[in-house]
């Protein structure tokens, strides 16, 4: 998620007049599960998809990087510790 990204996830926050506070109560998540969401550094889908439905908008527009699909760092891993393990046969 870029600086981008976390802009308009908090500047949507500011035009709905609601704070991460009031956000995590009406969605029933700690604060810190929804900072970490809206400042990029997690991102489930799940609360990404709340958030966007409790602003009012599509997740997509405004968490672009659900469209984004990357394998994980264990599927990654796992492929290249089978390329390592073809190549020494």
């Amino acid at each position: 998620m870029t600086d981008k990204n976390i802009t308009s996830v908090k500047i949507e926050l500011l035009k709905s007049n609601i704070s991460q506070t009031q956000l995590a109560a009406r969605l029933n998540l700690s604060l810190s599960q929804v900072n970490m969401v809206v400042n990029g550094r997690r991102k489930t889908k799940w609360i990404q998809n709340a958030i966007a439905s409790e602003l009012g908008m599509q997740s997509e527009a405004l968490f672009p990087s659900l469209e984004e699909k990357r394998p994980s760092t264990r599927t990654a891993s796992r492929k290249n510790e089978r390329q390592r393990v073809n190549e020494m046969k």
